[in-house]
């Protein structure tokens, strides 16, 4: 009954992602629950990659997310509608209003997407979606619900994609969904760090009876180890009768904590213990306390089982509080290195970046490259810049060349396969290598220095504006929402005597060709992407450099080396209003001759040469 009858854009381009989700909790931090922490995660990743997100959530979510607000607000209603005995509550006729409202709009204008990710609870994503040109993919992270069941029933064939958080929850729809697609929910390993454990135990999530946080003091009592609970008080009434009398100085409760408050509360405790009164359908908390070196202690009930082992933890029969206070010291001598271990290699051993189990897409993407390597036995794969296809060639016998990147690249992932290639091209300049790379990796480097598609263009000839202000182009891309409206509005406030203009970003269009409106810039302003940089390179503007947070911090090492080189003025963080006139005035006397030794034009043929000279060597006889 599920499947899909859309046809994606190619998976190398960027999509456009609508992302649906709840709106009864706002996105932000501290976060209301797993769902939420999950979504803000999600968007947070998918934009890293290039894609344009766009979030739909309640209010209050995070500005940084590119979020459109749902409001939920009062439903008019007649006195005689309100007696009807159909009348539900208040805030589900809220809900139900925002969801409603905002399926008919991207009914009508849905061409702003490539594709509408359903990450919320409710029905309509799913009900509605057959009026939806684009495909529509459903995360299920409930038990079936009887809406959703119904909705999937609306039409003979259901349009959506389905995925499921673990093989559980997957298994608990199959009677419905028969082929979900099983994605886990994932953590940022790089915000979960590793900690140095301690003496206490420690419980988080929402403070609920089904999350049985009272059956967690019980077994800490029994332990005879204090034990630290943070979270949202989701119920108050369970809250007022079975936590806070048992509050003291040996339990405690920490509050709602932020991320990385909550992280080194996990990471400094000795075990985490995990109560769930029902079926867990992923256990998020689970995730985050084996990412900071903390193993876990709890019920196997839901999905626990299919996360914890017995290398990072120990799991006894549901609701068993006293076999679990005898399961805490065995938990608490397992290492802590394991559990990390076990909380990077999840999807993958660790070892490679994206490779999920059983999906069938990078399944047939993978046999669609070892068969085109075996049909024409290439003498050398380029690979920019996956890690897997990488591998996959070698382990196939094909040579290999790598685009390399800035920033911490020593993970496993990266290590393997920077070591194992030909051939690593670098798209900066020798003059600027990238600090701390191994002597067998420079070895095999060719600098390129930059390049772009518009290498060999003469800047056209500048028209002086009239009225004497000078003219900035604010050139953020399709991956740039690290700013927000207000912040752009600000700038462009506080620097009189300078006309912006913005492509990409907030509220900017885009171009498919932005070589004029560079060379009409005065001064550009960027983050610190290669190809913004390139280009910008290419039309010898000033610039102000801004790098957005990225994995590995690829953005933050482009910029030290722009200092370093006396490039461009680069600034860690978007500045505060009033120091953009003196910015825009420093950039611009600066000038943008010496982005010539970033990028002297001839890179491409550079590349080509050294590609040439890998592959006639990889040639037999």
């Amino acid at each position: 009954m599920t499947g899909a009858q859309h046809t994606p854009p190619p998976p190398a381009a960027p999509l456009r992602i609508a992302l649906i989700a709840s709106a009864r909790h706002p996105i932000t931090e501290p976060f209301a629950g797993g769902l939420e922490a999950h979504t803000w995660t999600l968007s947070t990743a998918l934009r890293s990659r290039g894609h344009e997100v766009t979030v739909f959530a309640g209010p209050g979510s995070d500005p940084g997310l590119g979020v459109v607000e749902m409001p939920l607000r009062p439903v008019r209603i007649s006195e005689s509608a309100c007696r009807d005995s159909s009348m539900v509550a208040a805030p589900w006729l809220q809900e139900h209003h925002a969801y409603l409202q905002l399926m008919l709009e991207l009914a009508h204008g849905s061409s702003r997407y490539d594709l509408v990710h359903n990450n919320s609870l409710n029905y309509l994503p799913v009900a509605m979606a057959p009026a939806l040109p684009v495909p529509v993919v459903t995360t299920l992270h409930t038990p079936p619900t009887p809406w959703i069941e119904s909705a999937i029933q609306t039409a003979p064939h259901c349009p959506v994609h389905f995925s499921a958080v673990s093989a559980h929850t997957a298994a608990a729809w199959q009677h419905i969904v028969p082929a979900a697609t099983v994605v886990p929910n994932g953590i940022d390993t790089r915000r979960w760090k590793p900690g140095p454990g301690g003496d206490d135990l420690v419980w988080s999530g929402r403070i609920v009876p089904e999350k049985g946080t009272h059956l967690a003091i019980e077994a800490a009592e029994l332990s005879g180890r204090k034990l630290r609970i943070a979270g949202p008080v989701g119920d108050t009434d369970y809250f007022a009768a079975y936590v806070r009398p048992r509050l003291g100085r040996t339990i405690t409760y920490e509050g709602h904590l932020h991320q990385p408050d909550l992280c080194e509360l996990v990471g400094s405790s000795a075990a985490a213990v995990v109560t769930p009164c029902w079926d867990e359908l992923y256990g998020l908390v689970v995730a985050e306390a084996l990412a900071c070196g903390t193993p876990v202690c709890g019920f196997a009930q839901g999905a626990l089982p299919e996360i914890v082992t017995r290398a990072c933890g120990r799991l006894v029969e549901p609701g068993d509080s006293a076999a679990l206070a005898k399961a805490v010291e065995p938990t608490v001598g397992l290492s802590r290195a394991d559990a990390r271990r076990h909380a990077e290699a999840y999807c993958a051993g660790g070892q490679l970046h994206w490779a999920p189990v059983l999906h069938a897409g990078l399944r047939g993407r993978m046999a669609r490259i070892a068969e085109w390597i075996a049909a024409t036995s290439p003498t050398l794969l380029v690979s920019d810049v996956s890690i897997e296809v990488t591998l996959l060639a070698r382990l196939l016998g094909t040579p290999t060349a790598v685009v390399a990147m800035r920033g911490e690249r020593t993970d496993t992932p990266h290590r393997t396969a920077y070591d194992l290639a030909k051939l690593l091209l670098a798209p900066w300049p020798s003059t600027l290598p990238e600090p701390g790379w191994p002597r067998h990796w420079r070895a095999k480097t060719v600098h390129t220095g930059a390049f772009s598609r518009f290498d060999g263009h003469s800047p056209a000839p500048e028209d002086e504006p009239t009225d004497g202000t000078r003219r900035v182009l604010l050139l953020m891309g399709s991956g740039g929402r690290d700013i927000s409206t207000a912040a752009v509005t600000a700038a462009r406030a506080a620097s009189p005597g300078w006309r912006w203009a913005t492509l990409g970003g907030p509220d900017g269009r885009w171009s498919a060709d932005p070589w004029p409106a560079l060379c009409e810039a005065d001064v550009v302003v960027t983050h610190a992407g290669q190809n913004a940089l390139a280009e910008c390179a290419a039309a010898r503007r000033p610039a102000v450099v801004v790098p957005q947070e990225r994995p590995f911090g690829e953005q933050a090492a482009t910029g030290r080396a722009l200092t370093r080189g006396r490039l461009a003025v680069v600034t860690p963080r978007w500045p505060d209003a009033d120091d953009w006139a003196a910015l825009l005035e420093q950039a611009h006397a600066h000038g943008g001759d010496r982005w010539s030794h970033w990028a002297p034009g001839d890179g491409a043929t550079r590349a080509a040469r050294a590609l040439a000279d890998a592959a006639s060597t990889g040639r037999t006889p």
